[in-house]
């Protein structure tokens, strides 16, 4: 980017950038047609040829098992189709190029996707024009560059719970846990704030001891009603929550490490769990940047094609290959009568069962779930 330029004259053509997260910016819980399917990888191939290289684009939630057809495994069954099973003798020599528009989803689903994209590339650079939020986030994480508009978003990995005050509506965990950290400092300031009051009441005539009992039992019996709907179950669960974001981000960070500097991987991994005031916060590109992220500014090129092919998904899920050559074995192979093998198949010969349920991938239609993690 040439210095001196602003954003503004490089994306002049750029539409105002999703929030943080909206319910109504969400992918669409209607299904993604077949023929709305071929736009999208049609317009995806005139995209991206001259940008050249193998491209795919991950568009929506990223569903676990009990939504009914686990992302993880539909891509496990995409890239096995187009590029064979993984030999571990010969590393593969590909860079994946991978366009990411997601809310987040399931933290476990993102994760398996990360080990197995990297399986199947050399180099993993993830391009994210609009958001990556949430559990998305591990894909910046666990890529070798992430491309970043300067309008795009990343998120906290803050776990998503079930609302104790609503359990219809979903919170963080880290709010849930933050807040009784938050009582339990108040009953101290409490305990600080009524003893030197207690001791001049009493012209100190009464045993500090005594007063330090009062004081205690004052500031117990103020902080009670508050935590009176919380079990010590309640607690750990929200903790083990946490560290399920946390350890995934340090494993991933691990992996692609060069260096040995565990302290850094550690705080880098803590800061994306716990180090935001809430979790809608909007990771861009200098924030990024700043707590150590492995990110590049995305070219207005890049930026100007890319987004044309999520804007073209309007809001569907889409899971598939935009590059011109590995589509078309995608489509081949999706399209391909079912052998008599094939139609006989059970349950003890799975076609694609690492990490989940065999998922077809004619599942790529399935509509979204309404949960987020």
């Amino acid at each position: 980017m040439t210095t001196g330029t602003n954003a503004g004259q490089l994306y002049s053509s750029a539409p105002t950038a999703p929030s943080a997260y909206d319910a109504g910016s969400d992918v669409a819980r209607t299904p993604m047609t077949e023929s709305e399917r071929d736009d999208v990888v049609k317009l995806g191939n005139k995209q991206t040829k001259d940008l050249g290289g193998v491209w795919l684009l991950l568009n929506g939630r990223f569903r676990s098992e009990s939504d009914g057809a686990a992302t993880e495994s539909e891509i496990q069954e995409l890239l096995c189709t187009v590029f064979g099973y993984p030999d571990l003798d010969r590393p593969p020599k590909r860079t994946l190029n991978v366009v990411v528009d997601s809310p987040g989803g399931s933290l476990d689903s993102a994760y398996k996707t990360v080990l197995y994209l990297s399986q199947f590339a050399a180099k993993l650079n993830v391009y994210v024009p609009y958001r990556a939020k949430s559990a998305s986030t591990l894909l910046a994480v666990g890529a070798d560059r992430t491309y970043l508009s300067p309008f795009a978003e990343l998120g906290p990995l803050d776990t998503q719970i079930a609302d104790p005050r609503n359990p219809a509506n979903t919170t963080s965990a880290l709010d849930c846990y933050q807040s009784v950290d938050y009582v339990r400092e108040f009953a101290f300031q409490t305990i600080l704030s009524a003893l030197p009051k207690l001791i001049t009441a009493t012209e100190r005539r009464l045993p500090v001891t005594g007063l330090i009992d009062t004081a205690t039992q004052f500031a117990t019996s103020s902080v009670a009603p508050m935590l009176k709907s919380v079990t010590a179950l309640d607690f750990g669960s929200w903790g083990r929550s946490l560290r399920i974001g946390e350890s995934y981000a340090v494993k991933l960070l691990k992996k692609k490490s060069t260096d040995e500097d565990e302290a850094a991987i550690k705080q880098l991994a803590w800061q994306l769990v716990y180090g935001y005031a809430h979790h809608r916060f909007p990771i861009d590109y200098r924030e990024a940047e700043r707590i150590g992220l492995t990110v590049e500014r995305m070219s207005p090129s890049q930026y100007k094609r890319l987004r044309t092919v999520v804007d073209a998904c309007r809001k569907k899920s889409f899971i598939g290959f935009l590059s011109k050559q590995e589509s078309e074995k995608e489509s081949h192979r999706s399209r391909k009568p079912a052998s008599k093998d094939e139609e006989h198949s059970t349950d003890e010969h799975p076609q694609a069962d690492v990490g989940g349920s065999p998922v077809g991938i004619g599942s790529r239609y399935v509509a979204e779930s309404d949960r987020q993690t």
